[in-house]
């Protein structure tokens, strides 16, 4: 009679070490979980193997005889990154007129008032592309493998479900979830 209990917790104990185990490896890169392990979430394996396939990317390109000609056709979406100034169709620089202003914002500190006009600024020339879509991005979603073909899904998706609902419109459509936006 005393070994039904005894069982019970040995069994129970097995399976919460095996529950234990199976969260650490499940959750050590989400910064909310209790299982979060800083150590390993931010180890560079992704990083690396993304930086080596860029440079693989970069050198082909490199090989090609000729410039790709431009389209007579809007593009189907004009991608702004506010980080980074290599490897663009364009890159855009400050009116005279406004470096003062963004000069006096940086020494400040008010950061947040340069960000948003940098994403103006952006937002500004891809309206001039007429582009069907305007992705506004940071540098490292371009090392996401994939993103501009999901993008696109999720687009015909919801051009799919607005087919359905005349006369309404949508503004944007986040595709990655950050922890800065747990509010």
């Amino acid at each position: 009679m005393t070994r039904a209990p005894v069982t019970i917790f040995a069994c129970f104990s097995i399976f919460y070490l095996v529950l234990t185990q199976y969260c650490r490896h499940a959750n050590y890169r989400d910064p909310t979980s209790k299982f979060f392990d800083p150590a390993r979430a931010y180890e560079r394996k992704y990083t690396v193997k993304r930086i080596q396939e860029a440079d693989a990317f970069i050198q082909s390109a490199a090989l090609l005889p000729t410039e790709p000609a431009l389209s007579a056709h809007a593009p189907v979406m004009c991608i702004g990154v506010a980080t980074i100034e290599t490897l663009a169709n364009k890159v855009l620089g400050y009116k005279k007129t406004d470096i003062a202003h963004v000069k006096e914002w940086e020494d400040g500190g008010w950061y947040r008032n340069r960000s948003i006009f940098d994403y103006t600024y952006l937002l500004n020339d891809c309206y001039a592309t007429a582009a069907r879509y305007i992705a506004m991005i940071e540098d490292d979603t371009l090392a996401v493998e994939g993103w501009y073909p999901r993008a696109l899904l999720a687009l015909a998706h919801v051009e799919k479900q607005m087919e359905y609902r005349a006369g309404m419109q949508w503004v944007f459509l986040r595709l990655f979830y950050a922890e800065d936006l747990f509010g």
